[in-house]
């Protein structure tokens, strides 16, 4: 069975720029962190577990900036552009002593 935590969240602003056409742009941040109690690798015959190859405990971390601009052209089109910036981090801990 997979036991894990996740958290996360983010916060988006919007503006409506005074251009010439119908415009919004927007600024962001998103944030998640996964805490996962066990993730394992074992020896098996016949769908018989019998010793852990691996068993670890991960935390993994991502955090995102963004921003776009989106610009309506007529009713039915628009235009959009935008950034990204993504960040990862993983912690993998041995849980049974047995990894190299």
């Amino acid at each position: 069975m997979d036991e894990r935590r996740v958290y996360g969240g983010e916060v988006i602003q919007r503006w409506q720029p005074a251009l010439p056409r119908p415009t919004q742009l927007r600024a962001g941040l998103q944030w998640r962190h996964d805490e996962i109690d066990e993730v394992a690798l074992y020896r098996a015959q016949a769908r018989q577990r019998l010793g852990a190859i691996r068993r670890d405990a991960v935390d993994e971390t991502s955090g995102g900036l963004f921003t776009d601009l989106e610009v309506f052209l007529t009713g039915k089109l628009r235009a959009t552009i935008g950034l990204r910036y993504d960040y990862f981090d993983f912690d993998v801990s041995d849980k049974a002593g047995t990894n190299v």
